[in-house]
């Protein structure tokens, strides 16, 4: 028997026992959890994170639709000056899964450009809903974050005492010259 491994925010919901009316759930990530999250989204900190998700079963048989929002206080490095930078994340997300596995094997994907994404696939007994709320704060974060003014100037600028690129020959060159000297 294989081990799973456990994420930085479990929080699990038995599939079967989703009532007809749903689950909502408040998810407020604590210390331990908020660092283990920084850790793996290479931040600073996160500050808080909390999110309300309400879980209710499909409008297909089999499919299981969460919906929530997520707020969350983080500190990332600028790219350019490497300076911490707060941040407020605020989202919303619906995510749609299914524990009916596709039952064709094809290389081809379809995909429709004007349609929602299809369901994931997930086993019929446990849906971490704290994993989806990890993976959305992932989605939502700056993959480039910039401190407000920050410029970068270029390697040759921002180093120290090194001197500008020498410039290449062209390689055509002796080409060009005995084309030159041919025509002339």
């Amino acid at each position: 028997m294989t081990e799973q491994p456990t994420n930085e925010l479990s929080r699990l919901v038995s599939i079967p026992d989703i009532p007809p009316s749903g689950i909502r759930l408040t998810i407020e990530a604590d210390e331990t959890e908020r660092c283990a999250l920084a850790k793996r989204f290479d931040l600073v900190s996160i500050d808080s994170l909390s999110a309300e998700v309400e879980v209710n079963h499909g409008p297909v048989a089999k499919s299981i639709r969460l919906e929530g929002s997520l707020c969350a206080n983080i500190t990332e490095r600028c790219v350019v000056t490497l300076q911490p930078l707060s941040k407020r994340i605020e989202s919303a997300f619906v995510r749609v899964f299914t524990t009916q596995p596709e039952t064709e094997e094809s290389d081809e994907i379809e995909v429709w450009l004007d349609e929602d994404e299809p369901p994931e696939f997930i086993d019929a007994g446990d849906l971490d809903v704290g994993e989806v709320v990890s993976e959305q704060l992932g989605l939502d974060l700056d993959p480039f974050p910039r401190s407000e003014g920050a410029e970068f100037k270029g390697y040759n600028e921002v180093s120290s005492g090194d001197a500008p690129p020498e410039e290449k020959a062209n390689p055509f060159a002796a080409l060009q010259e005995l084309r030159d000297k041919l025509k002339g």
